[in-house]
């Protein structure tokens, strides 16, 4: 992934409802605030499958830190978003 624009990957896989959902609110959001989005599909890697299995979607940054994973909601995609954009690590606890 290219550090050049903030960039949050989706690890996701074929048929996952929480990967839809995860999509359907990050996609705006990503736009609105420049930052790329790049869509893994973990089926197509034994090493994503390895560790990740069945929690997607997973959202990570150019790092491969976890920002967040499972249910994602318009706060955690918020959240991660401005991780990447500030090209750190998941957000602080509140």
């Amino acid at each position: 992934m290219s550090r050049d624009r903030p960039t949050i990957e989706v690890l996701s896989r074929s048929g996952c409802h929480l990967c839809d959902e995860a999509m359907a609110v990050l996609g705006p959001m990503a736009r609105r605030r420049g930052v790329r989005v790049v869509v893994r599909d973990i089926d197509e890697s034994p090493v994503l499958i390895a560790e990740f299995g069945t929690r997607v979607p997973v959202l990570r940054d150019v790092e491969g830190s976890v920002l967040a994973e499972g249910r994602i909601d318009k706060r955690a995609v918020r959240d991660a978003l401005v991780a990447v954009r500030r090209g750190s690590g998941p957000p602080e606890p509140p």
